[in-house]
């Protein structure tokens, strides 16, 4: 009885923790497209030239109700005098490499149609993420709840089963066949030690991650440059909108300030050299050769801005459609592994029935 209500406790946890893992990515989400909404009111505002500081106030009460902390801090940065991106940045109402696009537009007098071209984006990402068969939500929560399925099956065989496989075949006398040999050792292992395997999978996560973002945006490193390149593209395409030279939007620091300084002044180093600025883009591995190339007949021909705002929106589109080809390869690959482990346990369990039937015949 006892046994049951410790496994009726572990199915209750994990059905709460898929429930709430749903709920995280909803959420996140709904966050999303506040913070759109948000963005485009903000570019109302910055198209009729009114008083930053005296117009946020109430969007930022109306849109983040959920979030007081956060509003009163944006609208206490724009009252310092602190630019809206820079205040947006600092709040984390948008990303880095929204920042970065944001921070140009404003330097160049753009700002309300960069505020609006992020807005949709933000917008048009979500329908792009949400088309196929199934929303990166549900794909998420899927490979959530089926580990925790199959992790709640084997603890209850693990509980239940092997123990009286065990004293039946001792009882008989009979040599238990090496596949359920195996098996026992695996659950004996897994009864005995399964908080380590916890412990160790969230300790070698957390370490992967902060060692991966802090190498990544210190050194910036090639194979993870190319993510810079929507955000380098639509900042050269407002400066380019606003006549500015291309030497002068690299070698500022503000424009490109959330990204890595060493791999910026690097870029710049090379431009202020008198090197081609998209050839210098591609060595860093953040355009490809053909982008690059298109780039720079782009420049030749004088449609630069647009080329780069759809160069941007292209690379942002492959990204999104990556990770949807990601989510739709991992599904398919989790259920061949649960069908896998369902083999490797019928097969441990039925072995040793055949021979008990061989030896008693």
């Amino acid at each position: 009885m006892f046994l049951f209500g410790v496994f009726f406790v572990f199915a209750l946890v994990m059905m709460t923790t898929s429930m709430v893992v749903a709920t995280v990515v909803l959420a996140w989400q709904t966050s999303k497209l506040r913070r759109a909404n948000l963005l485009s009111c903000l570019a109302v505002v910055v198209d009729r030239e009114l008083p930053l500081a005296g117009e946020v106030g109430p969007i930022v009460d109306a849109l983040l109700k959920r979030s007081p902390q956060r509003a009163r801090k944006l609208i206490g940065l724009l009252e310092s005098g602190k630019s809206l991106s820079e205040s947006l940045r600092e709040v984390r109402l948008i990303s880095d490499r929204q920042a970065v696009a944001l921070q140009a537009a404003e330097a160049s007098g753009n700002l309300s149609a960069a505020l609006r071209h992020e807005a949709d984006r933000m917008t048009r990402g979500r329908f792009l993420t949400s088309t196929g068969s199934s929303s990166p939500t549900l794909s998420v929560v899927y490979l959530f709840a089926v580990p925790c399925t199959a992790l709640l099956i084997v603890l209850f065989l693990c509980y239940w089963i092997v123990p009286k496989y065990k004293a039946i075949f001792a009882g008989f006398g009979s040599a238990l066949p090496q596949v359920f040999v195996i098996l026992i050792n695996a659950v004996d292992l897994l009864v005995n030690y399964f908080y380590l395997f916890f412990a160790i999978a969230i300790l070698v996560s957390v370490f992967s991650f902060m060692s991966l973002s802090y190498f990544r945006n210190r050194f910036g490193f090639g194979w993870s440059n190319r993510r810079f390149a929507s955000s380098i593209c639509r900042a050269i395409a407002y400066a380019a909108k606003a006549d500015r030279p291309l030497p002068e939007l690299f070698t500022s620091d503000r424009p490109f300030s959330p990204l890595p300084p060493k791999l910026m002044a690097r870029i710049a180093e090379q431009i202020s050299q008198g090197k081609d600025p998209w050839d210098a883009l591609h060595r860093r591995r953040i355009l490809t050769g053909r982008e690059a190339i298109a780039c720079r007949t782009a420049q030749i021909v004088g449609n630069l801005p647009e080329t780069l705002f759809e160069l941007a929106d292209v690379i942002d589109d492959n990204r999104a459609r990556r990770r949807l080809a990601c989510l739709e390869f991992v599904q398919p690959m989790l259920v061949v592994a649960v069908g896998l482990l369902v083999f490797f346990i019928n097969v441990g369990f039925f072995m040793p029935l055949v021979k008990l039937l061989n030896d008693l015949s």
